[in-house]
Formats: structure tokens, sequence, C-alpha cells
């Protein structure tokens, strides 16, 4: 019976793995759940279980304290496991640890094999791409929570309902070849490689790689959890992807006030001085970190005021909109009547699926002009000729309802002055201290290709490119969608703006994520292009 199994684990002072997590699960041949193993692990070896990995994997400082150690639940598991059990894993490093683990207390090993590579050879090659578990398992519509990567119980779900999904052949696990010892996944996309002689991390093109015998990362998160030395070639990286790692430990914890183990001074949740540290631990009550006779920051300069703060709410739209920007204020309202109407219309009885459809065009914020397919003319929205239309197809701008072949209408006479330039109200709230490099850090984690030049920023997913201006908020964006619309080569305005380069990259994550959904269960409409 096949075994699915997923195990986490942090590095010690030495270097030595410390397992904090294993989790199984045996199915049947069609990958249905048939029994379960779970349980956290106390590491013996450290005095508390870092609070950064405590966040990662969401679970609480207590359940890895009262939780049975290593040997226990080794134990348990080869017990839960049947003879003729055969596991599989995703990564073969999961898989080289647990051997090792196996060894110090059993010569009794189970069959053990790591499927990452099997299971790319069997998938078509724009799924083959995604080299995430989670990236191929969103694709095939399965919730992933991002979130708990660090999971081992989620991380064995999201396998098993993947190679569910896929139809994966069981029969292909049981006639694979044991792999060697030195063998480790590799691909192109793989940005970072270590080498295990140096405990050094490098770029994957660095020169001292050369004819040197080195694991494959994608990310440099990854390096920095398992505390590996950056090389200089890539210092640049590890100081970013470090202070991505402790902001989200601070926001995971709750942390009102933070220190490193290392120093003797502790700092608000927000100092930046902190970010640098290689781990993090912290409070949300002042006189706990005090009692830890550290000194407060002469920078930051914490008090137990800062307790009491009120946490960080979303911005009020109307508060972010500049009053001597008449553009912005159009944005808003337009926003604000199109919502009150579409919700007056939506609700009335017996509206059929042509008029709904009519009703949400013309209460789309984006559209600043209208027409009637089969007419030659375009209105304003307070037209009355525009009641009694159907059919209806929007326009933000004058000069697209012309270049579509429509004229203006002479009764409300609709002119440039009444175009849609922001086509929706700011909603997202400002960062402060944001650049071009938390874009990059961003792209880089999501495996989007990208360039920056004199403050345009580009981004490339595998299914559009996007063209973002950074000079100045708020922030536009501009689009081409390589699934609807394939062979395009000229980029139109997406309408939406944003305070923030992170919300706008959140947004072009989610709005491609989908899309790429979408493709794969054939629910995407294609319109073919022809560019002049």
């Amino acid at each position: 019976m096949l075994v699915i199994a997923d195990i986490e684990w942090i590095c010690g002072k030495e270097q030595d793995k410390q397992p904090t997590q294993l989790a199984a699960v045996k199915v049947d041949s069609l990958w249905n759940p048939i029994s379960k193993f779970d349980s956290f692990i106390h590491a013996d070896s450290l005095s508390a279980v870092p609070s950064w990995h405590v966040a990662l994997t969401g679970g609480k400082t207590e359940d890895f304290e009262s939780a049975p150690n290593m040997e226990q639940v080794l134990c348990g598991f080869l017990e839960w496991l049947e003879k003729d059990d055969t596991i599989v894993w995703w990564h073969h490093e999961s898989e080289e640890l647990l051997r090792k683990l196996i060894k110090r207390i059993s010569d009794d090993m189970p069959r053990m094999y790591s499927l990452n590579k099997f299971v790319r050879s069997f998938l078509k090659p724009e799924e083959e791409s995604r080299v995430d578990l989670y990236g191929l398992a969103h694709g095939k519509g399965i919730k992933t929570v991002s979130s708990l990567k660090h999971n081992s119980k989620n991380d064995v779900r999201v396998f098993r309902e993947f190679m569910a999904a896929i139809k994966f052949p069981q029969s292909n696990i049981l006639n694979l070849p044991e792999a060697p010892a030195d063998s480790f996944d590799y691909h192109p996309s793989y940005q970072f490689r270590y080498e295990p002689a140096t405990n050094k991390i490098h770029k994957a093109d660095c020169p001292l790689t050369e004819g040197v015998e080195t694991v494959c990362y994608k990310y440099m998160k990854t390096a920095i959890r398992k505390g590996y030395i950056p090389c200089s070639c890539c210092r640049q990286e590890y100081k970013n992807a470090l202070k991505q790692k402790n902001i989200r430990t601070i926001q995971h914890c709750s942390f009102r006030f933070v220190y490193s183990p290392d120093s003797d001074v502790f700092h608000k949740a927000d100092c930046h001085l902190i970010l640098s540290a290689k781990m993090i631990n912290g409070s949300p009550k002042y006189e706990t970190v005090a009692k830890t006779r550290r000194k407060p920051c002469k920078f930051c300069k914490p008090t137990f005021r800062d307790a009491f703060d009120k946490p960080v709410k979303k911005a009020d739209p109307d508060s972010l909109i500049k009053t001597n920007n008449k553009e912005h204020s159009k944005a808003l309202a337009r926003h604000k009547a199109a919502a009150k109407e579409r919700s007056i219309k939506l609700n009335k009885e017996n509206i059929t699926e042509a008029e709904k459809k009519d009703i949400l065009t013309l209460t789309q914020p984006r559209y600043a002009f209208w027409a009637s397919r089969g007419y030659g003319n375009f209105h304003k929205h307070s037209c009355p000729k525009l009641n009694q239309a159907n059919n209806l197809v929007g326009f933000s701008t004058f000069n697209e309802a012309i270049s579509a072949g429509y004229t203006p209408c002479r009764k409300c006479k609709p002119s440039k002055k009444n175009d849609a330039v922001y086509t929706i109200p700011i909603s997202s709230h400002t960062r402060e201290n944001e650049t071009d490099e938390d874009l990059i850090t961003l792209c880089r984690d999501s495996g989007y290709k990208y360039s920056a030049e004199d403050k345009i920023f580009c981004i490339e997913t595998p299914v559009g490119k996007w063209r973002l201006d950074t000079s100045l908020p708020p922030f536009t964006l501009e689009h081409m969608n390589l699934v609807v619309t394939p062979g395009v080569t000229k980029y139109h305005d997406q309408p939406c703006i944003f305070l923030s380069l992170t919300d706008a990259f959140y947004y072009i994550k989610r709005h491609d994520d989908d899309l790429e959904i979408k493709k794969s269960n054939g629910k995407a409409f294609v319109i073919l292009v022809t560019n002049k």
C-alpha cells in the first residue's frame, strides 16, 4: 500500500536537522485516504522551537513543547506502517532525512521513493514548468493554503489531492528504481545552489560552483531557514529574503516588541533595524521583553504605550484621494453610483439573462460611454436613449468608441472630457519605504520573469505580461493577456489603480493564478487578435 509522507525540520547550531513534524496518509489505488498519521515532534536539543518556524507551521508553541520526542514519534510511525507499505515523498531531501533518523533506531528500512521529477515528466509541458507542488496543485484547482507550506499535514493533503487530480498511475511508482543517495532534483528555474562542503549558498551561475557538488534551490528563503551562509554573489538576495522572512514572522505572531537572541536591545515591531537579524523573538507585551533585561532601541524608542496602539486598518478610500485631483474624485463618485445602480436594478423580479448582462455592462465603473450593438451612436450614461437600449457594449474613452465604428450621440453629446481616466477608485492602503527591490523579491518568490528600466517595471507570468510605472503613486497597470488574446503585442490599460506596489503585485498574481486555473479547466475564452 502506498503511503504519502512529509517531514518538517529546523537546523540546529551544528547545522544538524532537527525534525519538528511528521505526517503521512495511506491511500488506496485511487489515492483516497485510508489511514492517517500526524504528530509534532519535541526537539530535545533545542530549548524552544523558533517563533518563525511556529508561525510558518500555523501551530502554537505549546504544540511543540508538549509533543513526544523524535524517537517516540518514529517508533509510533514504524508501528503504524505495514510490512509491504511503500512511502512516497515529494522531495528527495525529506526522504534522505527520514532514512538517517530510522537508521538510529531500526535496521528495517521501509521502501521509499521521491516523486518530484517522475511526476513532472508525467505532466504536460505547460504544467511541468510550475515546479513548486503548491503551484502545480493550484493549477488543478486544489485549495493549497499557501500560508501552511511548512505544515506536514497540509503538505500531505495537497500532495495526495494533486496525485488524485492528475490520476497518476501507482503502477509507475512500484517499478521505480531506488534513487541514488547523491541525486538531487533540478529544474532550470532554480536560481540558487547550495555547497554542502562549505555550507554556502550561491547563485546558479556563480563560477565558484563549477565542478563542485551542489544542491539546487528555487528560493533563497529555503537557504535562510536552513542556516546557510550567502556567497558574495548573492548577499543582496539573501538580505531581501531575510527581511521578508522576519516581516512574516512578526505579522504571524502579532508581535509589538521584538529582539534578536544575540542582541541586548529590543525594538518596536516596525523598526527596520531588526529586520536584518537572523532570528527574531518577541511578544505583544512590553513587560515580557523588558524582563529579558534588554535595553530599548535608541532609534525606534519603544515604550509600554506602544502595546496599546490600535492595529493598522485598511485605509478608507475617501481619505486617500486628494481633493485637488479631479480624476480620482470622479472615479470614486462613478464607483459608488455604479454599485448603487447595479444593486437596485438586479434586485428587480423576472430579469432575463440578456437584461442582467446589459445591467452589468451599464454599471461597470470602468466604462464612460455605451452603445447598442447594431446601432451607430454611442452615449453618455445620462442619455435617455440608453433607457430603451439593449445588447450593450461599453467603452472607457471617447477614442475607443470612435475606433469601434460608433459616432457621438447628438442628444447627449459625449466628448473626451467624459473619458474614464482612472476606472475604479483607489481602495488599497499605502505601505511605507516600498522600492523596486520589493517587487523583485516578490517576482523571484513567485518564479516570474521581470525587468526594470527608467521606473517602468515589467513582469511576465505564464499567462500574461504586465507593465507598472513605479515613479509616483497612484500606480497604474498595463496588461497583455496571452490566453484570451494569444499573439497580442500591444498593452492595454488595466481598469485599476493602486497606492502600493505590493498591492499591485498581489493583484497581478491573483488575476493570473485565476486565469491559469481557467486555462487548465478549458474555461478561458480565446479571442484571436491580429496586430497591425
